[in-house]
């Protein structure tokens, strides 16, 4: 043959005009794109299976079925042109893939430096405004009338009470007032075995574990019904443990009031201890990044402000955080996960907790206890995102009001060690008793202010060097003065430990 042919098609087929001249010897595409390899692959294969012509209802000139100029001298193999034909369609899916996740990432960093310019206009802007002065105490909040504020003077019949916040460091005290001072807790294992319809409040020692009480202080039923069997004025704990705060003021009455403690942490580093928390029990997370996380609705928003604002659901405003910042300052003995050691002295001292069963072990288990949690903070610290990174642009971004919030913890914490100045160092070694040493010594309570104990009221919180008067105490004398004035379930709190098995204690 020779020449030139061209064929049009009335339909959008590939290729739509192909040139070929027999005196150049070169074939080429005519107005097509530049990515037009995979075309011409397209119209080869149909060429050879005799369809490319006759779709347009032509018959193909006699001389291109002969012309073995066209094809060269050797005859392609359809299978081969398959495979040609695949691998061209698989490297054009592949860029287009790559394009596509280039750009996202191109994107998603746009994003975050956006996120992150206007998170640091609007944190100039706040820190131009007056800082709040925490130790300038407010009313009482109404919602919050059966919980004391941290200024008020301690009194016997005040209950601890754990503000539990998931991945703050919360669980390190927890373990530690549980299982090293072994101080009896109410929390959500009340309501086990049965014990959610018991109709008389009690103590329940285990086999092995922490004594803890027969109500469920971790949801709102439980609280109505511990606050329908007088949970508080029972006297029974030591320790209440919720994840909730307006709904707890419930539990507790007049006569006998709450005062709340809590382990803040910073809202990145705890927004990202909850992400790997989550993997560890939700499968569906199991194969997510960071990044994901932080860009999905799992991220929870202001969670710590929302919460002591009272605003579970909606936007959040200038009030809501004020709100938040006056709840802390009056309710709130603060602790830092950042200094959980010191955070730890600073409530063993607050509430008067001292070792009352075998003070050498339980020294040991408050020990461990830190090192593991140091341990695991190192180790955590590796996983946390840098400073700047998108991941952390997009984590403050979802948490503006928590980091106010943080910052002003920060600085009540300092200034909070007002409350425990008088206190000596060491002191949840100080007056302590072994009822399970050989000779067996009991707490002396009435340590209150009254004659009962010898002790001056000023006196309470340091002893001098010397005084063995918390010791003498612990006689026979003092503990039946103690069994004239208390009530059985109180005095079944505090010696049935001695007669249980304990393996946080055992040495």
């Amino acid at each position: 043959g020779g020449g030139d042919w061209q064929q049009h098609s009335q339909q959008s087929l590939e290729p739509q005009v192909y040139y070929h001249d027999d005196k150049k010897g070169e074939t080429r595409w005519e107005g097509q794109r530049e990515e037009s390899g995979k075309d011409l692959i397209d119209w080869s294969i149909d060429y050879l299976r005799g369809s490319t012509l006759q779709r347009d209802g032509a018959d193909p000139p006699a001389d291109l079925a002969t012309d073995s100029s066209i094809m060269n001298s050797t005859v392609i193999e359809e299978a081969e042109l398959n495979q040609v034909q695949q691998r061209g369609e698989d490297q054009h899916r592949n860029s287009n893939e790559a394009a596509r996740v280039d750009q996202e990432r191109i994107n998603s960093e746009e994003e975050a430096v956006q996120h992150q310019q206007q998170f640091n206009a609007e944190l100039a802007r706040q820190q131009q405004q007056p800082q709040e002065q925490p130790s300038q105490p407010q009313p009482n909040t109404v919602e919050l009338n059966n919980l004391k504020n941290t200024w008020d003077p301690h009194e016997p019949n005040d209950i601890a009470i754990m503000w539990h916040v998931r991945a703050s460091g919360s669980s390190v005290i927890r373990h530690a007032v549980g299982g090293c001072h072994r101080l009896v807790q109410a929390s959500g294992f009340g309501s086990r075995d049965g014990h959610d319809v018991d109709d008389q409040v009690g103590v329940i020692y285990p086999s092995e574990g922490s004594p803890f009480v027969n109500i469920d202080s971790t949801t709102i039923a439980g609280i109505k019904h511990a606050a329908s069997m007088r949970f508080a004025d029972a006297q029974v704990a030591d320790v209440v443990v919720s994840p909730l705060i307006y709904e707890t003021n419930e539990l507790f009455t007049q006569k006998s009031k709450g005062r709340f403690f809590a382990v803040f942490s910073h809202p990145v580093d705890r927004a990202v201890r909850l992400f790997y928390t989550m993997q560890e029990v939700q499968p569906a997370l199991r194969e997510w990044t960071l990044e994901r996380y932080a860009r999905s609705t799992y991220v929870e928003n202001n969670f710590v402000t929302r919460q002591l604002s009272n605003q579970l659901q909606g936007p959040l405003d200038e009030s809501h955080y004020r709100k938040a910042v006056e709840i802390i300052r009056d309710k709130f003995l603060v602790g830092l996960a950042s200094q959980i050691d010191q955070s730890l002295d600073r409530y063993e001292k607050y509430f008067r907790w001292t070792y009352r069963i075998q003070p050498k072990s339980q020294e040991a288990c408050r020990k461990r206890i830190l090192l593991e949690e140091s341990a695991a903070e190192k180790k955590m610290m590796r996983r946390m995102p840098k400073e700047g990174d998108p991941i952390w642009a997009w984590l403050l971004h979802h948490n503006a009001f928590d980091l106010r919030l943080y910052a002003y913890v920060e600085r009540l914490f300092e200034e909070q060690a007002v409350f425990v100045k008088g206190a000596r160092e060491n002191f949840r070694n100080m007056d302590t008793t072994c009822c399970r040493c050989e000779s067996a010594t009991f707490p002396a309570f009435d340590l209150d202010g009254n004659d009962d104990d010898g002790v001056p009221p000023d006196d309470n919180m340091e002893q001098q060097d010397g005084d063995k008067e918390g010791t003498q105490k612990s006689t026979f004398e003092g503990g039946i003065r103690l069994l004239r004035r208390l009530p059985p379930a109180l005095i079944s709190a505090l010696f049935v430990p001695c007669t249980v098995d304990d393996f946080w204690l055992n040495e």
